[in-house]
């Protein structure tokens, strides 16, 4: 038994709010209620963790703990860190494992999440310089686009291994929240919250619903016996495409 069960086992009838820099320490199942805190200049401030890295100007320093509680590591001994797919932001690093196990693919790559599309140079420097097979996924969204120009022009080494979703789809415009079926979105924030949706489901709530979803077992074989044949196609072209550039 563990801490945050010890800490589930209270909140069942009181409210429980506790400060860590403990990896240890983070629920992964209930992200949605992770408050990143900070101290400027003696000024303490307090944001949702979801809305902190949807953000445009943040810093890895100050959820590093979760990152780690995420096991989002670049040299994990269990896979081969030589290849690597960049990605725009956690929550495709979140949809891209979560359905990576949901179609029993062992990932012979690790991926790494950046913090927005525009801002993925360093990790791009990183990894060349390392020497690793390296590919970055985009959004086929007009941040995408541009951000794709740019890295091809700064990294022509990569060239043919920076892509955007226009290797799945013609479609304009195509993000990563287009891989799932409407039905899919729904039922995903179903699976997560507990509770049926009044709409559409937002953007971030389909981030958060992935992030539950993943660390959790049982809403996991839940949603693994009734998503659509239409989400799963679009994660397998999407993993075999990736495959190939990773050879």
């Amino acid at each position: 038994k563990t801490m945050v069960q010890d800490f589930r086992t209270l909140a069942s009838d009181s409210n429980v709010i506790y400060t860590t820099h403990s990896q240890y320490l983070i629920d992964k199942e209930n992200l949605s209620n992770v408050y990143i805190v900070k101290n400027v200049n003696s000024k303490i401030s307090v944001q949702k963790y979801f809305d902190y890295v949807s953000g445009k100007s943040i810093k890895t320093s100050y959820y590093q703990p979760i990152i780690d509680a995420l096991e989002i590591q670049p040299f994990n001994l269990d896979v081969s860190w030589n290849k690597v797919l960049l990605v725009e932001g956690i929550y495709d690093y979140i949809g891209l494992k979560l359905f990576a196990q949901l179609l029993n693919r062992k990932l012979d790559y690790v991926i790494i999440p950046g913090t927005s599309a525009s801002n993925l140079e360093t990790l791009i420097s990183l990894h060349i310089g390392w020497g690793a097979k390296t590919t970055v996924l985009l959004d086929n969204d007009e941040e995408g686009r541009t951000a794709m120009k740019k890295y091809k022009t700064l990294y022509p080494i990569i060239e043919n291994q920076i892509v955007n979703f226009s290797l799945l789809s013609s479609e304009y415009n195509f993000e990563f929240e287009d891989l799932f079926a409407n039905d899919d979105k729904k039922l995903l924030y179903e699976i997560a919250n507990g509770n049926k949706s009044t709409g559409q489901v937002t953007k971030k709530q389909l981030q958060q619903s992935l992030a539950v979803v993943l660390y959790n077992t049982e809403k996991q074989a839940k949603l693994k016996s009734k998503i659509t044949q239409d989400t799963l196609q679009n994660f397998q072209k999407l993993l075999d495409k990736v495959d190939n550039l990773l050879k």
